[in-house]
């Protein structure tokens, strides 16, 4: 389902330089070098190696955006991102950022409450045009 079609994110406010972005991955080289790139870019980032981390980052410091990997370990991605959204309601943008792209993980990644499923083979560009304060309501992937 296209994000521009979700009622739940049409209130998040502009994101800017400053903005608190959550990135969880297990691969620790991928979730420094995205969060590297996004620090660079302006952002505030978190940064968690699994599902339970992520979900501890989100509760106590509220991010703007979450990035998750689906396939952590503890707790994966779907868990996080529903437990995030029961925690943080509709004020959060929550984006798979996955290998998985087959019509099962959008599909879940969908049910779990995410508003972008992104694939990591997209690039970095994919990510930034979501979170790109003239695009972020209406840019979809999904």
């Amino acid at each position: 389902m296209p994000s521009s079609d979700r009622p739940r994110t049409a209130h998040l406010p502009r994101l800017t330089a400053g903005t608190v972005v959550l990135v969880a991955d297990d691969n620790a080289d991928c979730a420094n070098s995205l969060a590297w790139c996004l620090d660079g870019d302006g952002y505030r980032t978190l940064v968690a190696y699994d599902g339970i981390q992520a979900v501890e980052a989100a509760l106590a410091d509220r991010p703007s955006v979450a990035i998750l990997d689906l396939g952590m370990p503890r707790l994966d991605g779907y868990g996080a991102a529903r437990a995030i959204r029961a925690a943080l309601g509709d004020r959060v943008l929550l984006i798979a950022h996955t290998a998985w792209g087959d019509d099962a993980a959008r599909q879940s990644s969908n049910d779990a409450g995410f508003d972008h499923h992104v694939l990591k083979s997209e690039g970095l560009e994919t990510l930034l045009a979501l979170l790109s304060p003239s695009r972020n309501t209406n840019t979809s992937t999904q």
